[in-house]
């Protein structure tokens, strides 16, 4: 069922309307936060630890990205890149690496990491949502993307654009988030983050899985993260709609600004019509060596885990990468895609 028809959504977006609201971009969100993954990342923030699947699974898509767009010793384009990544882990194998990002904030915070991990052949450029991309035709020969072309206010646009700097016969390999494995318990979800400048983000995010869409709505509020809480029930992981409609006269001296927009976040068949009418010759979804290296990990016993180095794990995902990453997967298990201009 659409969300649409939820009351309680009816009611909220009644609410909303009272409000003076800000139509905004996803800027707002990632130019509120430092770090995009909480400082999570391996490479990046933490040293390797083959005893984290995430750090595995990981290093197994850093080695997919490579495969799949045949980019080692070439200049890639990674759109959307982060806090630094895949770029800065993509760095040590290819010529040069650029990030752009329409988030000044994540352009400053990736050109920091890469600062800081000395990677000298990674840069990073910020462009304005929904403009030309700042690069010649035909400069790049691989795209990269990392479940960000889902933020796109125009996505079409960005696929064309994404299209024109690649070179012929360059290689687009993306990731995405599909709502699909939100359906039937997180259509609607809502969290409180603790922003830059002493405000609270409350982040609601309703899931309308039928039509691919995502309206967010960001409340800012003028409250230290506990006190929000405090307001909100005392329980920052049981926050609902309901609990924000009866507090809504408590928030209101706190609201320092409403901002709402809502992106389309396309599966996986329609990823695939979306890049062949943007120019691609060929698109097809296909299984990842990120799977496969989480299966890797799981096949060591466990008293030789924290042994095993990066160089060691690459090593062994490298063996059987080139296999899987070109398997053909399932497109409704909306996988990766690897599109080929």
């Amino acid at each position: 069922m659409s969300i649409n028809k939820s009351p309680i959504v009816t009611d909220f977006r009644e609410w909303l309307r009272t409000q003076p609201v800000q139509k905004t971009s996803s800027t707002l969100l990632y130019d509120d936060m430092h770090s995009q993954s909480g400082e999570s990342l391996s490479v990046i923030y933490q040293p390797f630890d083959a005893r984290k699947r995430g750090h595995w699974h990981d290093a197994g898509l850093i080695e997919d990205f490579l495969v799949t767009t045949g980019c080692r010793g070439g200049k890639v384009l990674d759109f959307g890149p982060g806090d630094g990544w895949p770029s800065l882990a993509l760095a040590p194998f290819v010529q040069e690496v650029i990030g752009v990002d329409a988030s000044s904030l994540r352009v400053a915070v990736c050109q920091e990491n890469a600062n800081r991990l000395g990677i000298g052949n990674a840069r990073f450029v910020h462009y304005l949502a929904g403009e030309r991309l700042p690069f010649r035709d035909e400069e790049f020969d691989a795209v990269v993307a990392a479940s960000s072309l889902e933020q796109c206010p125009d996505i079409p646009g960005i696929l064309s654009e994404l299209h024109r700097v690649l070179k012929p016969g360059g290689r687009l390999r993306m990731a995405y988030e599909s709502l699909s494995a939100y359906e039937g318990k997180k259509e609607i979800e809502i969290w409180l983050r603790e922003g830059l400048d002493s405000f609270t983000g409350l982040l609601i995010y309703l899931r309308d899985i039928p039509n691919e869409k995502v309206e967010h709505v960001n409340l800012r509020l003028t409250l230290p993260y506990a006190a929000a809480v405090k307001l909100l029930g005392g329980d920052a992981e049981a926050i609902t709609l309901e609990r924000i409609l009866a507090s809504k006269e408590a928030l209101q001296p706190y609201l320092a600004g409403i901002c709402t927009y809502t992106l389309t976040h396309p599966g996986g068949e329609s990823w695939i019509a979306l890049l062949k009418e943007a120019g691609f010759s060929t698109a097809q979804g296909t299984h990842n060596a990120g799977k496969l290296a989480v299966q890797l990990m799981q096949s060591l016993p466990s008293d030789e885990m924290g042994a095993v180095s990066l160089a060691q794990a690459q090593a062994a995902i490298a063996q059987t990468a080139p296999f899987v990453s070109f398997l053909p997967a399932p497109i409704d298990e909306h996988p990766m895609i690897l599109a080929v201009k």
